[in-house]
């Protein structure tokens, strides 16, 4: 070992806390994280400078005494916490050579962690009943998620069901009203049918709970739930309401300022717009991988394609909104922005957009 030899901190390190007094390590983040309580560890990674030789390193580790530095420093090599020159450089590619881009780190580990992540191929001989196998011990871990979300406020609007309505061959209005509303969440997230949780002892295969929709879902997982802002909608006061699948209703949650200051736009009169926020939980309950995500966003297209689509069915103006502040509508909404983050935003009205 050369004492004038670089060495860096790994790029990729992210540090997040664990258990109560323990901290969670990732630097490659397709392999199982280093958990530590060891203060000697975190501290002495946080003395480091952003460039250093192994004499620095132990010349900034004060609090240390000659023992526990050599522990420290052999300790950081053997886990790749830092690393020389050589493979810094190597690392420091994945950012496109430019360490100042490291807003990209959870992209590239996100990267790093899919590219080749080993998964189920259910076009292989008996994939259906491993995966079942794979359902049962995921169950006996932890309950499924919920395939309903409530809030139960106890205000609303209960709305009427699209059979009701094309059946009784009523016209369509062309206007934004609760009619219009009601064709558009009963399509993009109403439920035409659930499947019950049930075990088929004959077959020894378990049925998970899930809800048949109008759209599709990878794994029937739905986690898709809809949020509406009205403003001037005929037949229903202005507000913030979450649209409940369980009772085919407007749950009101409160009268939608705080949102309605984040989604201004020029147009006037009636209009509202559709929030729509998945539980990541539903989605990641079944597929425990980092591709989860993928599924998610896929099936935010799904509801997007929905929505716009039965807007325009109703002579309505649609278009998906990309400048809005996710952070900002999921705390208005008051729900948490890492298990329930507002993806997609649809504005509806009734003039050009």
């Amino acid at each position: 070992m050369v004492d004038m030899d670089n060495y860096f901190v790994n790029p990729l390190l992210s540090i997040r806390p664990g258990e109560p007094g323990q901290f969670i390590l990732e630097t490659r983040p397709y392999e199982t994280p280093l958990a530590t309580k060891s203060r000697l560890v975190i501290d002495g990674l946080a003395q480091l400078p952003s460039q250093f030789t192994r004499k620095q390193a132990f010349e900034s580790w004060t609090e240390f005494d000659d023992e526990e530095r050599k522990v420290l420093w052999n300790f950081l090599e053997e886990e790749n916490l830092v690393m020389d020159q050589d493979q810094y450089a190597c690392t420091l590619e994945l950012f496109g050579g430019n360490i100042s881009t490291a807003s990209w780190k959870e992209a590239i580990g996100y990267h790093l962690a899919t590219r080749d992540y080993p998964f189920l191929d259910m076009g292989i001989k008996n994939a259906a009943i491993v995966d079942n196998e794979i359902m049962k011990r995921y169950e006996c871990e932890r309950q499924t998620p919920d395939v309903y979300q409530d809030f139960s406020t106890g205000k609303g609007l209960q709305l009427r069901y699209i059979e009701d309505i094309l059946n009784a061959e009523e016209a369509i209005e062309k206007s934004l009203g609760v009619q219009a509303l009601t064709l558009i969440l009963d399509v993009a997230f109403g439920e035409r049918g659930k499947y019950e949780r049930t075990y088929h002892e004959d077959i020894n295969y378990l049925e998970m709970a899930k809800l048949l929709k109008a759209v599709p879902s990878g794994g029937g997982r739905h986690p898709a739930e809809g949020f509406v802002l009205a403003r001037s909608v005929s037949g229903l006061a202005d507000g913030l309401y979450h649209y409940s699948v369980r009772i085919h209703a407007l749950e009101r949650l409160d009268d939608g300022r705080e949102l309605a200051s984040l989604l201004t736009t020029a147009q006037s009169g009636p209009q509202l717009f559709i929030l729509i926020a998945p539980v990541l939980e539903r989605a990641m309950w079944r597929y425990r991988e980092p591709r989860s995500w993928r599924a998610v966003a896929v099936d935010m297209g799904h509801v997007i394609g929905a929505t716009i689509g039965m807007a325009s069915f109703c002579g309505l103006r649609a278009r998906a909104i990309t400048n809005y502040d996710s952070v900002g509508c999921a705390k208005a909404i008051n729900i948490s922005f890492e298990e329930q983050p507002v993806l997609a935003v649809v504005q509806i009205c009734e003039e050009e957009l």
